[in-house]
């Protein structure tokens, strides 16, 4: 064969791969369904995630700017559900009526967060930083979940539990489900201390029952003191200053998720003799001796100062805490939180979540880096309970009790240092971080429980 002949035929074979590329690029673009690559198995895009926040100070600039990030993650796509956070700095109503005007048909659920809000570009914080403002929009696209939004508020009904359960079942209904279906899971968020946390959560399991994972947080206040007010959530388009918001989302997608303490206990140890507080949150006797010295004495002394006094030791003691023990249905050994907020002058310890008569409490210890590591060794755990891969992830939403960040002693390196260990846990998945008043998580084969100084992790998957 000559060498025109040669030419022709190598010009004829460049022709027929091009028109193949061409016809494989037009039926791909064709395709109503995107795949991600993953190396093993092409990935069924069925639920896209994206994230955006904003530090503007204006409502309106700061809600706008948001909405425009998150946009450009969820490609342009207005989102059928959407989480709202914010600092409270703002004016909360201002702030969701903002967001109802951008996104009238998007289905709103949200809560005030401590602080900041973590994405993965870092831990965001105003200019004012007792107060704060900052808020997020993390959307959801996708014809794979259903979301149900309910609410109810606390001068509503007679009790917390009678809340919850409210709550849920306007929830179930919003959704357009009926009570023998099942959600996958529910995000839930209520207002701080005191409410009687765990009767909230017998309100929903009387409805759903114990294996349905609850996961979200105690809706965050000021910085100063953790408790200084401007609290809220947020309900589609009403705020309530006051109450229980939940979302039920039903799917056949995959979802992991994680309520991780990274605590170690010191092996000090003993069993609640007598408490007070119609929600168990006083203990007044550990082993038969007044608690608030049983627990000095087991730090050595550490909180001399505080003893007859009602002072707030929480700043010292999210380090040093008290937890129950749990064994988890695949074995996995982890920890209920009961933080020490403040001894009483009759040597009782005000604790935030329930620790009734018989039951056995543990002295645990953390530090900053096990708080800064804490937060990418729950997201995989989630992804390890999800069965979820890396490129499979579509997005990852952390709850995390604001105690965490007075433990992280050198403030905002640190936090940002955490987002940075989550990165490479998520992948390149958009995650969004809350810092709440102690976090609801779910236990395999128990249930779920409320519990200070702890991480609620839930990984979203793409199929």
């Amino acid at each position: 064969m000559n060498q025109k002949s040669i030419n022709v035929l190598v010009i004829i074979v460049l022709i027929i791969v091009g028109a193949i590329v061409a016809y494989l690029q037009i039926s791909k673009s064709q395709e109503s369904v995107s795949y991600v690559e993953t190396g093993e198995k092409e990935i069924e895009t069925k639920l896209v995630m994206g994230v955006g926040y904003s530090t503007q100070p204006d409502v309106e600039l700061a809600v706008q700017e948001a909405h425009n990030r998150m946009a450009e993650e969820l490609g342009g796509q207005e989102p059928l559900f959407a989480i709202l956070t914010s600092t409270v700095g703002f004016d909360q109503e201002e702030v969701l009526a903002a967001v109802n005007q951008l996104m009238p048909e998007t289905k709103i659920y949200g809560y005030t967060s401590l602080l900041g809000i973590m994405t993965k570009e870092g831990f965001h914080i105003g200019e004012a930083v007792d107060e704060g403002q900052v808020l997020s929009l993390t959307g959801f696209v996708t014809e794979a979940m259903t979301f149900g939004v309910g609410a109810c508020s606390l001068d509503e009904v007679g009790s917390s539990k009678e809340a919850g359960r409210v709550a849920i079942e306007r929830a179930i209904e919003d959704a357009g489900k009926g009570l023998d279906e099942k959600p996958k899971i529910v995000l839930m968020s209520t207002s701080p201390f005191g409410i009687g946390e765990e009767l909230v959560i017998e309100g929903v399991e009387s409805v759903l029952g114990k294996d349905v994972p609850l996961a979200g947080g105690g809706v965050a206040a000021g910085y100063s003191d953790l408790v200084s007010g401007g609290e809220a959530l947020f309900a589609n388009n009403r705020v309530y200053p006051r109450g229980v918001v939940v979302v039920p989302i039903y799917t056949d997608l995959k979802i992991g998720h994680a309520f991780l303490a990274g605590f170690n206990p010191t092996g000090d140890k003993g069993e609640v003799t007598k408490f007070s507080g119609s929600n168990g949150c006083n203990i007044l006797e550990i082993d038969n001796k007044p608690a608030a010295g049983v627990y000095n004495q087991w730090l050595g002394g550490l909180f001399d100062k505080y003893l007859g006094t009602s002072d707030m030791l929480l700043g010292e003691a999210v380090s040093y805490t008290l937890g129950k023990k749990v064994v988890e249905a695949d074995g996995f050994s982890n920890w209920q939180m009961i933080v020490p907020f403040h001894f009483n002058p009759d040597d009782s310890i005000t604790v935030g979540a329930v620790a009734k008569e018989g039951t056995e409490l543990y002295l645990l210890e953390s530090n900053p880096e096990l708080f800064i590591q804490r937060p990418a060794l729950a997201v995989r755990l989630a992804r390890s309970r999800g069965e979820i891969s890396e490129k499979e992830i579509a997005g990852v939403v952390m709850d995390q009790c604001g105690g965490t960040l007075l433990g992280i002693t050198e403030g905002l390196p640190g936090w940002n240092r955490t987002v940075s260990l989550i990165g490479p846990a998520a992948g390149e998945a958009p995650f969004l971080g809350v810092s709440n008043l102690g976090p609801y998580g779910h236990f395999l084969g128990i249930g779920n429980r409320y519990g200070e100084v702890t991480a609620s992790i839930i990984v979203f998957s793409k199929d």
